[in-house]
């Protein structure tokens, strides 16, 4: 009897999705009513906390540039006037990009996860769940600047840190869930999951598998 060139890969089941996925199972009975657990939202408010702080030493870092600009353009350090101008200007624009970032995710990201720890509600979404990945995109400014110097201080490829390689999602019904990289690598193909989501936030917070008299 021939042998299998290649072993079969098995669809993950819902502890080990929930455990790479930092998940919690025992909230699944408030989830499928709707609700979030209190472990859940205590989670999800700890979250904001640290969003809202990377959100603070983001805006404080842009406004110090604007403010060392004031003071190099006031007291002309340099010894010609256009040297010194035009390092004001690339410090004021890189301070003002600082700045536009930091508002970016208080409006997009910090303020729907407010209104999600606030609200206290789920959704859910069930069907065929595949996978993406966008090396393009990152978290925050301070994701992309420490993937670049973990980049340019790795000898090689292979000693690479992935901590801050873009971005990994869940896909269902044409919506992207964040996901982490090791929840990303045990989902190995697509299958029938049903997951449960913060509805502003679009935060996952749990997942089950589908029932198999369940229709998709």
């Amino acid at each position: 009897m021939a042998r299998k060139s290649k072993k079969s890969v098995q669809e993950p089941d819902a502890i080990t999705l929930a455990k790479v996925n930092r998940f919690d199972q025992s909230a699944l009975a408030s989830n499928q009513q709707g609700r979030l657990s209190s472990s859940q939202i205590l989670r999800l408010a700890l979250r904001l906390v640290s969003m809202l702080f990377s959100v603070i030493v983001t805006l404080a870092f842009g406004i110090a540039c604007i403010v060392i600009t004031a003071v190099i353009v006031s007291k002309d350090t340099f010894t010609t006037t256009w040297m010194s101008l035009i390092f004001a200007v690339l410090l004021c624009l890189f301070g003002m990009f600082w700045i536009l970032d930091a508002l970016k995710h208080l409006w997009q990201q910090a303020l729907p996860l407010l209104r999600d720890v606030v609200g206290g509600r789920v959704m859910m979404e069930e069907g065929t769940v595949s996978r993406d990945y966008d090396d393009t995109r990152y978290a925050s400014l301070w994701h992309r600047l420490l993937t670049w110097v973990f980049h340019f201080f790795a000898d090689d490829h292979a000693k690479r840190i992935e901590w801050f390689s873009g971005i990994h999602y869940y896909v269902l019904n044409e919506q992207q869930f964040v996901v982490s990289q090791k929840g990303y690598a045990a989902l190995a193909k697509e299958s029938p999951w049903r997951l449960f989501y913060a509805p502003h936030s679009k935060r996952l917070v749990n997942i089950e598998p589908v029932p198999n008299n369940s229709k998709l």
